[in-house]
């Protein structure tokens, strides 16, 4: 999965996604394992099983993914029902359908620009 792909994800989906959860949560270093017909997840920092973090879902979650990869950058919302905006730092504004896909949708567009490439990974 590449970030354009996440960012046509965040930016056309109507609600939160497990599935856009767990695609964002490998992209940032998050390992999948399956084990018969279980699957666990490993956080990047450790070794012990974990959930991911609802990121399309919690604006905390969501928050939290673009204060650790743009420490130094604010991030800005608003919303109302069906539609959100997201600025990170000086970059432009992006909408979504909720605030916490919006936020999503702006780090990883930020992210994809040349001058912050590694911000993801």
């Amino acid at each position: 999965m590449t970030a354009q792909e996440i960012i046509e994800g965040l930016r056309t989906s109507q609600e939160p996604s497990r599935e856009l959860d767990a695609q964002i949560a490998e992209f940032v270093g998050f390992k999948k394992v399956e084990q018969g017909n279980k699957v666990i997840w490993l956080a990047p920092w450790g070794t012990e099983p974990t959930k991911i973090p609802y990121y399309s879902r919690s604006i905390d979650q969501a928050l939290q993914l673009a204060q650790e990869r743009f420490p130094s950058d604010m991030c800005a919302f608003s919303w109302e029902p069906n539609n959100a905006s997201a600025k990170l730092g000086k970059n432009e504004f992006v909408t979504a359908a909720n605030p916490a896909l919006a936020i999503c949708l702006a780090v990883f567009t930020a992210a994809t620009l040349p001058q912050n490439v590694t911000n993801l990974r």
